[in-house]
């Protein structure tokens, strides 16, 4: 959660975190410059910290790096990696009102305080973030240690309130343990043929992700007992249905599929 040693941007009221395995120490090296290290310590029980000048190009796939005020992630022989910054969220607003119409957001910034949502594959946390920017109480969950750090350290730089970010299976928080008034599943999208290579942002996703070994099928059933509004479904323009959605929301490469969640009605039965 973002209990950050360098500004918090999450809010007062903690939320419970379901159990999940305990987080293990990655062998991913974090090198850091001097003006960094205060950025690079807070991470010191997650990964391999070393100075920026100890980097022996040992590394075989990718490392993070403290640089300034972020983190960012590099792959062997990069000068400058891939971080997440204001602008791209700002980038991110204006890509469309499509995400925030699907998730019964549509409105003025600042407008939709109290609203809970879930975003449970959170990945760089574009998405989530932008929810976050409209009010709600959000929290995003990523699996992945390097992903989720890159996540975290964008989120506390955009300052958001209510937020919270955790590196865990967002699966578990689907336990029936609370429930959300929007859940958020935007799964990676299944390999397809194509010429041209997706962005830098979307390689390095892939490189780093492991496919679920649920079907997203399994991930809907259990978002809609958790989610008391909504559960939003986000895929590829023409994906098959995972299963019949209430409505749709489509943009012009992608589109949100809305279920109406189950979780009022089951706890009035």
């Amino acid at each position: 959660m973002l209990r950050h040693a360098l500004g918090s941007c999450a809010g007062t009221t903690l939320i419970p975190m379901p159990d999940t395995d305990p987080l293990v120490r990655s062998s991913v090296r974090l090198y850091y410059h001097p003006e960094a290290e205060r950025l690079a310590i807070y991470w010191a029980d997650r990964f391999v910290l070393e100075p920026a000048k100890a980097t022996s190009g040992a590394d075989s796939e990718f490392s993070l790096w403290a640089i300034g005020d972020h983190l960012e992630l590099r792959r062997p022989g990069e000068k400058q990696g891939l971080w997440m910054r204001a602008a791209d969220l700002d980038r991110r607003a204006r890509g469309g009102p499509e995400l925030l119409r699907a998730c019964g957001l549509s409105g003025q910034v600042g407008e939709f305080v109290g609203v809970r949502v879930l975003d449970a594959m959170a990945g760089w946390g574009l998405d989530g973030l932008l929810l976050a920017r409209m009010g709600c109480s959000l929290v995003m969950v990523e699996k992945h240690p390097i992903v989720h750090a890159l996540l975290e350290d964008f989120a506390r730089r955009v300052d958001l309130p209510a937020v919270h970010a955790y590196c865990g299976d967002g699966f578990a928080w689907l336990d029936g343990s609370q429930t959300f008034d929007v859940i958020y599943l935007d799964p990676m999208f299944p390999e397809r043929r194509k010429r041209a290579l997706p962005g830098k942002r979307m390689q390095y996703l892939a490189a780093l992700a492991k496919e679920d070994p649920r079907s997203i099928n399994r991930w809907l059933e259990a978002g809609l007992g958790n989610a008391s509004g909504r559960v939003v479904l986000k895929r590829r323009l023409r994906d098959p249905e995972v299963a019949v959605p209430d409505w749709q929301i489509t943009g012009r490469t992608v589109r949100y599929d809305v279920y109406r969640g189950q979780a009022r009605a089951q706890a009035r039965q």
